[in-house]
């Protein structure tokens, strides 16, 4: 008898009856080969570091961060990641495959410090074995070890001398220091006429080469005045101690027209304008700079700031201002505010941050606050 054959028919695209089924062509296959049609990855985007970011190198391991690409594959995809010494990626320090993209943006940890000193590019593409998108932007960043600088050496005027002119100039050694600075580096001066430095005038001189640097004051002094001045050195990065502390003092004469250079607070009388008000306030502050000093108790700072408010109150009303005291919403009158008469009507200032145990009151200027309740006060005259 003779027995039927049993066929199997092989369609275009499976294989049916009693045959294992099959897909001729799976978008899933780990090994599929070449890429699939249609099929477009973007670039990812290198959030940080780049734009020549430094990166202190007590701060590594560096976490790379990158916005994610998109596909509109069915195949997911992972990145590669490259980091080099060199923009062309010739000389690569640092490669990762199969980087599995997280929510939003990815990160992506070194394993290791990175020899500091130099710069770096680093650049990511993503690909799902079938699709290669593009690299993204180079981006770059630099591994530093900061500067260590030392207090630089005043050189003149030293000693309490007196200068020659209303307008010194200052010169000092460059500040010494461990490691090469980032960038240029800058010195800050800071002049004072107390020697807490609680009122400063300051400038800032970029570092001269020879070892020594100069710069000269942007406004006249006061004459016959005593001054104390200090140095520090900064780059980008990090910011130096202060030099030890020197005096002089300027010559006498000097000054100009309508009422003269002010001493302290002693301006002479004129118009009740806000402008004059702050020299009065600010004057007092470096006239009395005892009564701005660290106290080693709260009530022995805030009496001390309720001097040097009254004294001011005193050398306002000298001036031509009507000053005053105020009286806080909680009836108690103020340590730290002071009522002027200014465009005819009253006006409040809160003039202090007021010191406490081991901080000493600072001036802060004129700062209006409200609502006026004047006090009379006749301060406290030297």
């Amino acid at each position: 008898m003779t027995r039927p054959l049993l066929l199997c028919v092989v369609a275009p695209i499976f294989i049916a009856t009693g045959c294992t089924l099959t897909k001729t062509e799976n978008p899933l296959s780990p090994t599929i080969a070449g890429p699939l049609p249609g099929v477009n990855i973007t670039a990812p985007n290198p959030i940080q570091p780049r734009d020549g970011q430094r990166i202190l190198n007590d701060a590594q391991p560096v976490t790379l961060m990158l916005d994610n690409a998109a596909s509109n594959s069915v195949r997911p995809f992972t990145y590669l990641i490259e980091v080099a010494t060199d923009a062309g990626f010739a000389n690569k320090v640092f490669t990762r495959d199969g980087v599995v993209p997280t929510e939003g943006r990815t990160n992506v940890s070194l394993p290791d410090p990175l020899p500091s000193g130099r710069s770096y590019w680093w650049r990511a593409k993503a690909h799902d074995g079938a699709n290669d998108g593009p690299y993204s932007p180079n981006a770059n960043f630099e591994i530093v070890v900061p500067a260590e600088f030392q207090a630089p050496v005043l050189i003149a005027p030293v000693g309490d001398v007196t200068v020659s002119s209303l307008r010194p100039s200052f010169s000092w050694n460059n500040a010494s220091r461990a490691n090469a600075p980032t960038g240029t580096v800058i010195y800050d001066v800071e002049v004072s006429e107390d020697s807490a430095f609680i009122v400063t005038v300051g400038l800032s001189i970029i570092e001269q080469p020879a070892g020594v640097t100069s710069g000269t004051a942007a406004a006249d002094a006061k004459p016959s005045t005593r001054y104390f001045w200090r140095v520090r050195a900064k780059d980008t990065i990090t910011t130096g101690p202060w030099s030890a502390v020197q005096s002089f003092r300027t010559p006498a004469g000097g000054g100009g027209g309508g009422g003269g250079n002010p001493v302290g607070c002693h301006i002479a009388s004129g118009a009740a304008t806000l402008q004059r008000a702050e020299l009065v306030v600010y004057g007092c502050g470096t006239e009395f700079p005892g009564l701005l000093a660290v106290f080693p108790t709260t009530e022995q700072a805030e009496a001390t700031a309720e001097e040097l408010l009254r004294r001011t109150i005193w050398h306002l009303q000298l001036a031509g201002f009507q000053a005053a005291r105020q009286r806080n919403p909680s009836q108690a009158i103020s340590k730290d505010k002071l009522n002027i008469v200014i465009g005819g009507s009253w006006h409040t200032y809160d003039i202090y941050s007021l010191g406490t145990a081991g901080v000493a009151t600072r001036i802060t200027g004129l700062n209006e606050v409200f609502p006026p309740n004047p006090v009379p006060d006749t301060g406290i005259p030297d």
